[in-house]
């Protein structure tokens, strides 16, 4: 008898499947995760971090709770990252900043950015040609949620995991053909 084939490296089978069966969704996790984690570090995070701040002091801990929660929640049901996913895998990384610079969890976050900005200059800083400031992780972070939310949108109107629909040429109808009595007649007509 067949032993059954559990997953990689811990991740789960279905978790696996659903990467290959609705490849945008898989992306615009992965773009917003990456683009929330560098949006945290420039102005984006700061306007999320101000506005959590100007509630009570206790105020990044359940919504880093609830964040984690319902994320969790969205992958562990399906395997497939929808919308909510998406949304809260942007702003999660500027919660966790939120909270008190001297918590571990607000250092180890400030790290990992600040290396994927020296990374983001060393690597791109020179072909912008803006190094030795934040603009070019906050050029990186924008580009990476605005491809995520244009790829959560269209794996929610439908696409589900097909690229080659996005560059099919076949054309798309935008609206009804379906008339009505009421609708032939247009505005003002006739009863």
């Amino acid at each position: 008898m067949k032993a059954a084939w559990k997953g990689i490296f811990g991740i789960p089978k279905r978790i696996i499947v659903a990467v290959f069966t609705d490849p945008l969704a898989a992306a615009s996790f992965l773009l917003a995760s990456l683009g929330g984690m560098m949006a945290a570090g420039t102005f984006i995070g700061s306007i999320i971090i101000w506005i959590i701040h100007v509630g009570p002091v206790w105020l990044p801990f359940p919504l880093a709770a609830v964040g984690v929660v319902l994320l969790g929640g969205d992958l562990i049901r399906d395997g497939i990252p929808e919308r909510l996913a998406v949304y809260i895998s942007m702003a999660l990384p500027s919660v966790f900043m939120s909270m008190p610079e001297e918590g571990k969890l607000h250092q180890k976050f400030a790290g990992w950015i600040k290396d994927v900005n020296n990374k983001m200059n060393d690597w791109l800083g020179e072909w912008i040609g803006m190094t030795g400031s934040k603009a070019v992780m906050t050029v990186v972070a924008f580009s990476c949620l605005a491809a995520a939310v244009l790829l959560c949108e269209r794996y929610a109107r439908g696409a589900k995991g097909s690229l080659a629909s996005a560059s099919t040429t076949e054309p798309v109808s935008t609206t009804s053909t379906r008339t009505t009595a009421s609708s032939s007649r247009g505005r003002g007509g006739k009863r």
